[in-house]
């Protein structure tokens, strides 16, 4: 976000499925970074539940990218 000029939210790492829903849907999200280094079960495991709302569009070593789809 700092370098694109676009907003970002954070979750909290241990917050359940439903308050994921609730920030992506208040804040529009539309893509989800997974970072590999810094743990956000969370995330990591609403990505892994929900694989059919979300498409891979970019991986490396470092993070996943996920665009949502709608």
């Amino acid at each position: 976000a700092l370098y694109t000029g676009r907003s970002s939210v954070a979750n909290h790492p241990r917050c359940e499925e439903t308050q994921i829903r609730k920030l992506i849907e208040e804040h529009n999200i539309k893509i989800l970074l997974s970072n590999r280094f810094i743990g956000n079960s969370a995330l990591d495991s609403f990505i892994v539940d929900h694989p059919d709302e979300m498409e891979l569009r970019f991986s490396n070593t470092s993070f996943e990218l996920f665009q949502i789809k709608r």
